[in-house]
C-alpha cells in the first residue's frame, strides 16, 4: 500500500543519504528496502569514494594479469555469521542468476573449510603444529535464530575438554612421580552440597562416595551443568549462584589436580597441547561464573585485557604463551600501534568471538569465497540494491558533516565530485568469465580525462580528487537528505565530521573517535606453479587455514580454489594461490606503508615459509623463485614483482580494534546524540564489537531498525552472553 498525502497524492519519500559503502552501509540500505512498504517510503542515494563497493572488504580484478583477485587482505567467512549469511542469502536468492552462471547460488559461492592450523612456539623454538578438523553438524548458515545458552555452551566445553583430556593426556601419559590417579580423589567438602542438589540424577554410586576420584570429576561438572540447563528455569537466582559457586570450586581443583598430575609432560607437544587447552577452558569457565557473565553479559569483563583477566583467574603462563591464546589476538589483529610487544584485546569481545566460533557454527567452522570479496558479496547486494531503486554516486567523496543552529542534527553534507563521468551513470564492472567484477582500477574510458589519469597513476581510492582547486558540492537537509546512514569508519570521523568532534555539548562523539581503536593491516598474494603437495606443504594436499605463525605475518591460506575464477592464461600453469595478512606498525604515508609491507611480506617468504613449505628452497638453501608465477618471465628474485603486496594505510581501511576498556565509549547505531544520524559499522556498539562482516551487518541491521522498525530480531543481540540465557 502506498503511503498518501493530505492532498490525495503519493507522499514524499522520505530521503536518506547513506555515506559509504562497507558492509555497514550495505547492511542498512538492504534492510531499509526489505520490505516493499518500505521501498515506497524510502529514497536512498548511497555516496562513495572511488569506483568499488565494499569498503575495507572491497576486491579488485587485475586485468593485465589474468583477471587475477586482489584483496585488501584475507577474507573468510566464519560458520556462526547468522546475520551476514542470512542477507546473503536472500540476495542470492533475489539475485536469481541462471544455474549455469558461475556463483549462481550461495552453495555456490562458498566452499565450506573446517581444517584449521595453529603454530606453536615453545621454549624460543618451532614445535608441532596444533591441528584441528571440526566436524560439520548438518545446520545452515544463517538458516536459524537460535543459539545455545550459557549452561549448554558449557556443557558442550566440559564435554569436549573431558573428551580430549581422557584420550590425548590420561589414556597416554602416566602420572608425574608414577603415582596413580585413582590415589588423587578430592573428599566432599562445601562444593558437594551446593551441588547436589542440582545433579539429582548422579549416578547413586557416586552420590555414596565420601570423595571423588580425580577421573570424574570432570564427569561430575558435565552431569551439573546438563541437569542446571535442563532446569535452569525452576531454580531460583540464589540457589542458581550458589551451583555456580561450587563450579568454581570444583573445576579449580581439577585444574590443580592436571597440572600437578600431569604438569611434567609439559615438554611434550602433545601433553603440553591438551594440558593448554584443558587449563584455558577451565579458566574460561571459573572466570566466566566468577565475574557473573551469565547476568552481567559477557561485555561486563571488557575493561579488562584478556591475558589480564586470564591471568586474574589463574591461567597458567604455558598457557598464556600458547597458540589458543595467540589466536585470540591474531584473529582480530589486536597489537595495539601495529607493535607486537603491546597485544590488547578487551577479554570480553575476545572471548565472545572464542565460543560463538566453536559453539554455534553453523555446517562448517569457515567458509571459503570461491571468488574476490567484492565478486562474492558486493557485486550481489548491489546488483539487488539497484534492482530495489538505490541510487549509487560513484566518485563521491564524503569531505564534511555540518550541523544545524543548535546543534541537534545533521543540516549538511560536503561531498566532492572526484572526477566527470563521460556518460550519465557509471557502470562499475568488468566480466570475467561471465561473472561480473569489480576492475583493480576504475573503467578509465567511463571517466572525462580518464586516459590522463591512468597515465598518471591516479588513485582514485586513496585521494579526495585529482583536480586542483575544485571545490565540494553541498548536499541540504530538506533538499537533499532528510535522514543520514554514516558508514565510514571511525578512523576517518575525526577528519569529515569536526563540528560533532568539537562540540562539547555533545561530548560522547570526541570520546567514542578518539577511543575506538584501529590499526593498520598488511597482506600479501602468491601464485605458484605448483601445488601445495608439490610445494612440500608439511600436510601433504590439505588445504589449510593456519594462524599464529610468524608475527607480524602470522595468517596463511591456501586459497587455490579460486584458480577456476581467474583468468590467467594456461601457459602460467597457476597450480595453487596463497593468501597471508598480518597487523602492521604505523606510519607517516601510504609510500612508507607500501615499503613496509613489501619488505615484510619477501621477508616472510623467503625466511619462513620455507618452514611450512619444505620444497619452496633448493638444495642449496636459495628459494625456487622459478615457483613464482611470473607473466613477465623475469628470472630470480625479480619474480617477486609480479605478486601482490598491500598495506592498509588511509584512515577508512584501517581495522577496528577492540582495545580494553573501549566498549563503553561505542555509540549504538540510534546514539548519535544527533535527531537524524545513524551510525552503521564494525566500530559501533553493536553487540558483538569486532572488526568483522558479521558485526558490520548487525550494525547495519540497527540502523535500519531505528528507521523503520525492520528488522525487529537480529541474531546475537542480547543484554547477556547471547539470546536465551536469564
Amino acid at each position: 500500500m502506498t503511503a498518501t498525502s493530505p492532498q490525495g497524492g503519493a507522499a514524499p519519500k522520505t530521503k536518506v543519504a547513506v555515506l559509504g559503502s562497507g558492509m555497514g552501509a550495505i547492511a542498512a540500505m538492504y534492510s531499509l528496502t526489505q520490505r516493499k512498504e518500505d521501498r515506497d517510503k524510502y529514497e536512498i542515494t548511497c555516496y562513495l569514494r572511488g569506483w568499488r563497493v565494499g569498503g575495507k572488504g572491497a576486491s579488485g580484478r587485475n586485468m593485465n594479469m589474468g583477471a587475477r583477485i586482489e584483496e585488501h587482505g584475507l577474507h573468510i567467512w566464519f560458520g556462526f555469521y547468522d546475520n551476514a549469511f542470512t542477507v546473503m542469502r536472500d540476495a542470492y536468492k533475489e539475485l536469481n542468476r541462471p544455474p549455469s552462471m558461475p556463483l549462481a547460488t550461495i552453495e555456490k559461492a562458498f566452499t565450506p573449510h573446517d581444517y584449521v592450523v595453529l603454530m606453536d612456539t615453545y621454549n624460543n623454538e618451532w614445535r608441532t603444529p596444533w591441528q584441528y578438523t571440526f566436524p560439520p553438524n548438518g545446520e545452515l548458515p544463517g538458516g536459524s535464530s537460535d543459539l545455545p545458552s550459557f549452561w549448554s555452551m558449557m556443557g558442550l566445553a566440559v564435554s569436549g575438554i573431558e573428551m580430549m583430556l581422557e584420550m590425548q593426556l590420561l589414556n597416554a601419559f602416566h602420572p608425574c612421580s608414577g603415582a596413580s590417579d585413582d590415589a588423587h580423589t578430592h573428599r566432599k567438602e562445601t562444593w558437594w552440597d551446593r551441588l547436589r542438589g542440582a545433579a539429582a540424577d548422579i549416578d547413586v554410586a557416586l552420590l555414596e562416595m565420601t570423595a571423588v576420584p580425580a577421573r570424574l570429576m570432570l564427569g561430575l561438572v558435565r552431569v551439573v551443568v546438563r541437569t542446571v540447563d535442563n532446569t535452569k528455569d525452576a531454580l531460583a537466582d540464589e540457589g542458581l549462584h550458589d551451583i555456580e559457586l561450587g563450579l568454581i570450586e570444583v573445576l579449580k581443583k581439577i585444574r590443580a589436580w592436571l597440572w600437578s598430575t600431569y604438569g611434567c609432560h609439559v615438554d611434550n607437544d602433545r601433553a603440553r597441547e591438551a594440558l593448554v587447552l584443558g587449563d584455558s577452558a577451565m579458566t574460561v569457565m571459573i572466570g566466566m561464573l566468577t565475574d557473573q557473565c551469565r547476568v552481567n553479559g559477557i561485555f561486563s569483563i571488557d575493561d579488562v585485557e584478556l591475558s589480564a583477566w586470564l591471568t586474574s583467574h589463574g591461567a597458567s603462563p604455558v598457557t598464556l604463551g600458547s597458540p589458543i591464546v595467540r589466536a585470540l589476538y591474531d584473529n582480530i589483529f589486536a597489537y595495539e600501534n601495529g607493535d607486537v610487544v603491546t597485544p590488547n584485546a578487551a577479554a570480553g569481545t575476545s572471548l565472545l568471538w572464542l565460543l560463538r566460533m566453536i559453539f554455534s557454527y553453523r555446517g562448517h567452522l569457515m567458509y571459503k569465497m570461491n571468488a574476490g570479496m567484492g565478486d562474492t558479496i558486493f557485486a550481489p547486494f548491489y546488483m539487488v540494491l539497484k534492482q530495489r531503486g538505490v541510487t549509487f554516486k560513484f566518485f563521491n567523496c564524503v569531505t564534511n558533516l555540518g550541523l544545524d543552529a543548535d546543534k541537534s542534527a545533521i543540516d549538511t553534507i560536503q561531498v566532492m565530485q572526484q572526477v566527470d563521468l563521460a556518460g550519465e551513470e557509471y557502470d562499475p564492472f568488468v566480466i570475467v568469465k561471465e561473472l561480473p567484477c569489480w576492475p583493480n582500477e576504475p573503467n578509465w574510458d567511463q571517466i572525462v580525462d580518464g586516459a590522463k589519469f591512468k597515465a598518471q597513476g591516479v588513485a582514485l581510492n586513496h585521494i579526495v580528487t585529482p583536480y586542483v582547486g575544485r571545490e565540494p558540492m553541498t548536499l541540504k537537509r530538506g533538499e537533499d537528505f532528510d535522514l543520514v546512514v554514516l558508514g565510514i569508519p571511525v578512523a576517518a570521523l575525526p577528519g569529515i565530521t569536526p563540528e560533532l568532534y568539537q562540540n562539547a555539548a555533545k561530548p560522547a562523539w570526541k570520546s567514542m573517535c578518539d577511543g575506538v581503536g584501529t590499526v593498520q593491516t598488511q597482506a600479501y598474494q602468491i601464485w605458484a606453479n605448483k601445488t601445495l603437495d608439490q610445494l612440500g606443504w608439511i600436510h601433504g594436499a590439505d588445504s589449510p587455514v593456519l594462524g599464529t605463525y610468524v608475527e607480524l605475518i602470522d595468517t596463511y591460506a591456501d586459497m587455490s580454489q579460486l584458480i577456476p575464477v581467474e583468468d590467467q592464461p594456461a601457459a602460467e600453469n597457476v597450480q595453487s594461490i596463497a593468501y597471508f595478512c598480518g597487523a602492521m606498525p604505523n606510519t607517516a604515508t601510504q609510500g612508507e606503508a607500501d615499503a613496509l609491507a613489501n619488505r615484510t611480506a619477501l621477508q616472510n617468504l623467503e625466511r619462513d615459509m620455507p618452514r611450512l613449505w619444505t620444497n619452496l628452497d633448493d638444495a642449496h638453501g636459495q628459494l625456487n623463485w622459478s615457483y613464482l608465477v611470473d607473466p613477465k618471465n623475469q628470472q630470480g628474485a625479480d619474480r617477486w614483482t609480479s605478486q601482490f603486496v598491500r598495506a592498509n594505510w588511509i584512515p577508512t581501511e584501517r581495522y577496528t580494534l577492540c582495545l580494553a576498556g573501549t566498549t563503553k565509549v561505542r555509540l549504538k547505531a540510534d546514539q548519535s546524540g544527533y535527531a537524524n544520524l545513524y551510525l552503521a559499522g564494525d566500530w559501533t556498539d553493536n553487540h558483538f564489537n569486532s572488526g568483522c562482516i558479521e558485526a558490520s551487518t548487525m550494525s547495519g541491521m540497527q540502523a535500519s531498525r531505528a528507521i523503520c522498525g525492520y528488522p525487529a530480531t537480529i541474531v546475537g543481540e542480547s543484554p547477556d552472553l547471547w539470546e536465551g540465557d536469564r
